[in-house]
């Protein structure tokens, strides 16, 4: 029995070891913002520099204002996905 423990043990690390070292040879490169997040820390280039920020950015979003952001390249205001549902508003 502790021998098939182990080997199970041992293809559950195998298998996430493979996949790590094949995405990072034949992996497509991550841009900037690869999730439409509204934070500060996506507005920083990839890698970020030393100071994170060459000037000091100034905030004129909410934190979770994804409607209003068009630099996110989400769908326009009152497309039927971001609409609340019926009684939800």
């Amino acid at each position: 029995m502790s021998t098939a423990g182990a080997s199970i043990l041992a293809v559950g690390y195998l298998l996430p070891m493979i996949y790590l070292t094949w995405a990072a040879f034949y992996g497509k490169v991550a841009g900037d913002n690869p999730w439409p997040a509204t934070g500060l820390e996506w507005k920083t280039p990839s890698p970020p520099p030393t100071e994170n920020f060459e000037v000091t950015p100034v905030v004129t979003w909410e934190p979770y204002d994804f409607i209003n952001r068009p630099d996110l390249g989400l769908e326009p205001p009152g497309h039927a996905s971001l609409v609340p549902a019926h009684g939800d508003d």
